[in-house]
């Protein structure tokens, strides 16, 4: 499982969901463009989270049933960053169990507000529903508190400096 704490494409991930909404059958693919593609290689990701998990053993029916248990693999290792949680919390108003400190609270709100606020309306439930999504999975696979197993936990995180207006403070 790889997750980083911020997707460069975020907007344009948001976009295309929207446009795909409102004109179901010309649906523009977020990452298709070569722009796009390259933003995402190389934009500000913050803190990347690398796990692995577990061989596979035993005998699956297919190949969809082995997908599943890699999916369920990756949703149990992919770590949850406190703007995913508080997009959930919006999302739905309940509370993630292990909770933050209040000051972790508050920045991951503001950091949140600001993210969505650079959007177009109309593309912020999109983006809203993508930065929930690795909770919602989460809490599919089993998970009950936010960080992740940690003896399958393979790597670790790197954390690359923003330029200066790359992201912006509370």
């Amino acid at each position: 499982a790889c997750s980083y704490e911020y997707d460069p494409c975020e907007a344009e991930k948001a976009q295309a969901c929207f446009l795909a909404d409102q004109s179901p059958s010309d649906q523009p693919r977020a990452g298709d463009s070569g722009e796009e593609i390259a933003k995402g290689l190389v934009g500000y990701k913050g803190r990347i989270h690398i796990a692995a998990g577990t061989v596979l053993s035993g005998e699956y029916l297919d190949s969809v049933a082995a997908a599943a248990a890699i999916d369920h693999q990756i949703h149990r290792l992919f770590k949850l960053y406190p703007h995913n949680i508080m997009a959930a919390q919006q999302l739905e108003g309940a509370a993630w169990p292990g909770g933050f400190e209040e000051v972790l609270a508050q920045t991951a709100q503001c950091n949140l507000a600001q993210r969505l606020a650079a959007l177009p309306v109309a593309h912020r439930p999109y983006a809203l529903r993508a930065l929930a999504n690795p909770v919602f999975s989460a809490r599919a696979a089993g998970r009950t508190q936010q960080a992740p197993p940690e003896p399958l936990h393979l790597g670790g995180q790197h954390s690359a400096k923003p330029q200066s207006n790359d992201q912006p403070m509370c």
